[in-house]
């Protein structure tokens, strides 16, 4: 299954990347319909996509996930703890944005 959750990872990168760029979040639902991905698996492959910011120095992108009726989900608080992103998500979401606008999607 490691297969999956990896080619998974690099499509949300992507995408979020793409939402850091124009400045806007996006919702778990959206990622799950958009990219054929299921509740049980949509927190690890967010997990390793913050793993992949950490390593490379960049803002918390999963920070940018929220639910569709407000707020973040439980996994952001493992983010948090593991790699020091803000608690205040919304911050880290304007790190995320700031950090992206100017800067080209990696391929």
């Amino acid at each position: 299954m490691s297969d999956y959750i990896n080619s998974k990872q690099d499509e949300i990168r992507i995408a979020l990347i793409k939402k850091a760029k124009s400045g806007k979040s996006t919702y778990y639902s959206e990622l799950m319909e958009n990219f054929h991905i299921s509740r049980r698996w949509i927190g690890k492959i967010l997990f390793c996509v913050a793993d992949c910011c950490h390593k490379n120095n960049e803002p918390i992108l999963t920070a940018l996930v929220e639910h569709i009726n407000g707020g973040i989900g439980d996994g952001y608080i493992k983010v948090v703890n593991a790699y020091g992103a803000d608690i205040n998500y919304k911050k880290e979401q304007e790190e995320c944005f700031c950090y992206w606008k100017n800067k080209d999607i990696p391929v």
